[in-house]
């Protein structure tokens, strides 16, 4: 009999020992970290264009040249190109963008711009640029104003007459 008990006793505790190892653990010292969220939504930028780009009314001899703006505003000609004071005046494009106030933001601009008169003859506008800073940034009240400038190509012969193109500006949050 006192096998009999023994051999029990060892085939109950071999079951204890095996359900045990199959069981789920229990951690009696758990770690627990809490985990905060949150998120602030801000305003789209808003971009608003308060005037165009205008190079004015240009005389072309046989030389042609190019066409900018100065830092200052003022037209600037080159090679044989002068400006006609009884025609379109020179402005520059310039616009307003909204947004949350102190964020930087950025402005991308195309590289090149195809200006088309009616008969399809062409000129280029590149070098496009603004008068912001590197790394622009909405002031105190989430404004910045800026302008655009570009360098207009005028080709040797250029036909007269008006070209005229389009090209986009997009702006966002840094």
């Amino acid at each position: 009999m006192k096998n009999l008990y023994s051999w029990s006793g060892a085939l109950g505790c071999l079951t204890f020992v095996i359900m045990g190892l199959l069981s789920p653990v229990s951690a009696s010292a758990q770690n627990i970290v809490p985990v905060s969220v949150s998120v602030e939504i801000v305003e789209p930028l808003t971009i608003e264009k308060t005037s165009d780009l205008s190079f004015g009314t240009i005389v072309i001899d046989s030389d042609g040249g190019t066409v900018s703006f100065d830092a200052d505003g003022n037209i600037q000609l080159t090679g044989g190109l002068s400006f006609l004071n009884s025609g379109s005046q020179p402005v520059q494009a310039s616009f307003n963008i909204s947004g949350r106030p102190g964020t930087g933001i950025n402005i991308e601009l195309p590289s090149e711009v195809i200006l088309i008169h009616p008969d399809g003859h062409e000129m280029i506008l590149d070098g496009i640029t603004t008068n912001t800073d590197a790394d622009p940034t909405l002031d105190a009240q989430g404004q910045i104003d800026f302008l655009l400038n570009g360098t207009l190509h005028v080709l040797q012969n250029q036909e007269s007459g008006d070209y005229s193109g389009t090209f986009m500006v997009t702006v966002n949050y840094n």
